[in-house]
């Protein structure tokens, strides 16, 4: 597993990162604006907490080759995350807005169901 956030270059490269992932996956789509760029201590915490269990990739919402991807995905704002399973099957669409709780709870969520109640691992042990 990775310890940051890695860049998706393409759809077919979102499709072999992501859907075909064998673990939880978090995904942001993001532009380069204030608000995601004041989240981005947050994002590199989850991946630092996480890196073991969870990937995390970006897709930069402004790339035209990634509008296909965005449109499919229906992200209207920034940042939104969407997270998935260990089966390439999205679980949940976050779009945080000032809440950056929600996504550390949703991705908390995740990497428990990959590893089970009591290993240890997220917020409420």
């Amino acid at each position: 597993m990775g310890n940051g956030l890695g860049p998706i270059a393409s759809t077919a490269d979102y499709e072999e990162r992501v859907t075909n992932s064998n673990g939880p996956t978090v995904v942001e789509f993001y532009e380069s604006c204030a608000h995601t760029k004041a989240l981005t201590p947050w994002v590199n915490h989850l991946c630092g907490k996480y890196f073991e269990i969870v990937e995390f990739y970006e897709v930069d919402m402004r790339d035209e080759s990634m509008r296909d991807l965005v449109t499919r995905h229906g992200i209207l704002d920034t940042p939104t995350f969407l997270i998935y399973d260990g089966k390439g099957v999205r679980r949940v669409k976050v779009n945080i807005g000032s809440n950056f709780s929600r996504l550390e709870t949703a991705v908390d969520a995740m990497a428990r169901l990959e590893h089970g109640p009591g290993s240890g691992i997220g917020l409420f042990e």
